[in-house]
């Protein structure tokens, strides 16, 4: 693939070694999708055990599926 820079409104083809750095970076990117996947799914997961911990508050009687429900989020990064 062929990449420019834009300088003083023109287009400068980068260099050898300008693309092959570059191609090393997409590279990098796209091996650690995997990576920024799980940790927006750890972060999802987090959020929603934090908006149903009230219902394990001693005070309040958690139902079967909640229970359930939040002991399969707690297991995901496991599954």
């Amino acid at each position: 693939m062929t990449y420019y820079r834009q300088i003083n409104n023109q287009l400068i083809e980068y260099t050898a070694e300008e693309t092959a750095t570059r191609d090393a970076e997409i590279q990098a990117w796209n091996d650690a999708s995997a990576e920024r996947k799980l940790e927006q799914i750890k972060k999802i997961r987090l959020q929603k055990l934090m908006e149903t911990d009230f219902y394990a508050l001693q005070d309040v009687t958690m139902s079967n599926e909640m229970k359930a429900w939040r002991l399969n989020l707690r297991n995901i990064p496991q599954d």
